[in-house]
């Protein structure tokens, strides 16, 4: 028994990732070409709204949905309006973000797998457990030793004190 939420979200988290990167492939291969038309320009938003959308969504699932624009560089990609036609400082700055995004994907995915992680480690003791408990032999023992335990205690604090 694993926790079915936390794999959807590594799933989901995995998939927008590969998303993004095939959304910034499409940004680099418009970028380079430098000819770039209004109707690229259409299809890149129209692509970057798609992406909007699915992020929205991921930020509802993993409950992230509160981060300020500074700790979320995703956010500040898919904020752009006019891509295009930025200056070259804004461009610099859009390089970062991608940078920062790719990152920000990446620690997020190993800060969920690490969580994960120790889901699965504290459920294979816990199964460890529930198997030995499961033993007949185990519980008789178990038993024995509580009521020789209780005995012992009724002998020594009740009888004692009469």
């Amino acid at each position: 028994m694993v926790d079915k939420k936390l794999e959807k979200q590594i799933a989901r988290l995995k998939e927008f990732d590969q998303a993004w990167s095939k959304f910034f492939e499409i940004y680099q291969s418009l970028v380079k070409s430098g000819n770039l038309s209004k109707e690229d320009e259409t299809v890149f938003l129209g692509e970057r709204d798609v992406i909007k959308r699915k992020y929205k969504e991921l930020c509802e699932l993993l409950d992230i949905s509160n981060m300020t624009e500074y700790a979320d560089p995703i956010s500040g990609i898919l904020n752009v309006q006019n891509l295009f036609s930025a200056s070259d400082s804004q461009n610099i700055k859009l390089e970062d973000d991608w940078e920062g995004s790719f990152l920000f994907l990446k620690n997020l995915l190993k800060a969920f797998e690490s969580k994960y992680a120790r889901v699965r480690e504290s459920l294979g003791l816990i199964s460890f457990l529930q198997k030995v408990f499961n033993n007949i032999w185990v519980v008789i023992i178990t038993s024995l030793a509580f009521v020789f335990f209780m005995y012992y205690a009724l002998i020594k604090f009740v009888i004692v004190k009469l």
